[in-house]
């Protein structure tokens, strides 16, 4: 005995429906299949559930509503039944009736430039008032263009017109510019502010000093240092009162508040004290550090160079004068030993 197999069938198709803005539109549709899934479409784009759009299910039937009506909601909406043995669809209009001569909403209050300090709670906040009875305008929050979502940080507040954007613990990547797009589902209307960084100024200060070095002859030396200031002071280097500035072996580098001087092929004449002189408009601040250079450990021969270990040189030399001695001796042995032997005739 054979099973058929059968594809869901659908018993009730949904209908057209027209909804005027902001109204709540419901599509229905009843479908005679067990273990079937339903998705539904908006101009053939998935659709996914949310505070706006419901997906509701009850044994045969399906529903999907749509909350708060808008101009964009306007289109075909298609449902989508499927199970294993095979796919239905079906699709109805959603028309939206415009009031005549609709004006944008208006900003009561606007939202205002706003300066803070690391770690602030920031507050921009504005009042929305629509024109036409009935309207409900709904208000969308922008940084640098990119929608806002709420999150442990943002906090969005939206009660009677009066709407609020909120951010705790305010940080250097929330500067920018900042809009509050107000939307009664026809026309928009935006109003827009800065957040700046509120920064105190402060006198050059060193939160790492260069340190004390020692080196042979040849050596690459690298004394670095970091700096804090605002403005942002700039550091000059200075060995025995002398300034220094780039060379074929003096290297300066600034990377953001850290500061480096770099001597290559250290030579006698680089012994002495150095000096990080940092200076803005705010102030002067120094740290000094002092280089010892001793001997180096190669010697030139011939064009070339050739490793002295000065340290195990007469130790070396001793070693030779000990294996020659001993050389001798041997030789002084060998030579008495054939002269005592017997002669074998």
């Amino acid at each position: 005995m054979s099973i058929q197999k059968v594809g869901p069938e659908i018993t009730h198709f949904p209908e057209d429906r027209t909804g005027r803005l902001n109204d709540i539109v419901q599509f229905e549709c009843d479908i005679d299949s067990p273990d079937v899934s339903v998705s539904w479409y908006h101009n053939d784009k998935k659709l996914v559930p949310s505070r706006k759009i419901i997906y509701v299910q009850d044994i045969e039937q399906f529903a999907l509503i749509i909350k708060g009506v808008e101009r964009s909601d306007e289109g075909v909406y298609k449902i989508v039944a499927k199970n294993d043995d095979g796919e239905v669809t079906s699709s109805a209009r959603l028309n939206v009736d415009l009031p005549d001569n609709v004006e944008p909403p208006r900003f009561g209050d606007e939202i205002r430039d706003t300066t803070f300090m690391v770690g602030d709670l920031v507050q921009f906040e504005c009042q929305v008032t629509d024109v036409q009875e009935g309207e409900k305008s709904r208000v969308s929050w922008y940084h640098k263009g990119k929608k806002i979502k709420e999150t442990n940080n943002i906090t969005i507040v939206a009660e009677d017109g009066y709407h609020a954007l909120m951010i705790r613990n305010a940080t250097e990547d929330d500067i920018g510019l900042y809009e509050a797009v107000a939307d009664n589902g026809i026309e928009k209307t935006s109003s827009t502010a800065q957040l700046v960084l509120n920064i105190e100024e402060a006198e050059p200060s060193f939160i790492e000093s260069i340190t004390d070095s020692v080196c042979r002859e040849g050596d690459l030396v690298q004394f670095e240092c970091e700096v804090f200031g605002e403005p942002k002071p700039e550091v000059s280097w200075f060995h025995n009162g002398k300034q220094l500035y780039p060379s074929k072996n003096i290297t300066i580098v600034v990377d953001d508040n850290l500061h480096a001087l770099i001597i290559r092929e250290v030579g006698k004449h680089h012994e002495g004290r150095y000096e990080a002189v940092s200076e803005s408009d705010c102030g002067q601040s120094l740290c000094s550090a002092h280089l010892k250079v001793k001997d180096s450990e190669l010697v030139q021969y011939k064009g070339g160079w050739w490793t002295t270990f000065k340290a195990y040189r007469c130790k070396i030399l001793s070693a030779i004068v000990i294996v020659e001695t001993c050389l001798l001796v041997y030789c002084l042995i060998t030579r008495c030993e054939s002269q005592l032997r017997p002669d074998s005739n």
